[in-house]
């Protein structure tokens, strides 16, 4: 239904909706910090929403294909977007900003962001970006 929820696991109770993509919720992540969502959509975009009120915080147009992955870095000052065809794209968590990013990897089997020192690395079904 085009929204990803937040459920308390023990009472099965839908405790927070995130809405306004306009197609299917692809993936989901946590901000370190647990203060942010991030979501990704078939509508080739990603939102970053506050994780207490389900406001939408920056939404991150400039994807060329649905998105399939979401990750933050571990620190939580960058955002990264996997578009599943071999499109990388990072943006400034707090911003929205563009940052460099890479293209032409295998889609990945799963996203994940690691944060050895200051660098962000993303493995990608055994690549590293």
């Amino acid at each position: 239904d085009r929204t990803a929820r937040v459920w308390e696991a023990r009472a099965g109770q839908d405790v927070l909706s995130f809405r306004g993509h306009a197609d299917d919720v692809t993936s989901l992540a946590f901000s370190p910090d647990g203060d942010r969502v991030l979501t990704g959509s078939r509508d080739w975009t990603a939102r970053v929403w506050d994780a207490r009120t389900g406001q939408e915080v920056l939404s991150l147009r400039s994807h060329a294909r649905p998105v399939s992955g979401v990750a933050f870095s571990p620190d939580g000052g960058r955002v990264l977007v996997w578009d599943g065809r071999g499109m990388l794209s990072a943006y400034d968590a707090a911003t929205g900003k563009p940052l460099p990013s890479g293209s032409g990897l295998p889609p990945p089997s799963r996203l994940r962001a690691e944060h050895p020192g200051r660098k962000v690395v993303a493995v990608a079904s055994g690549s590293v970006v």
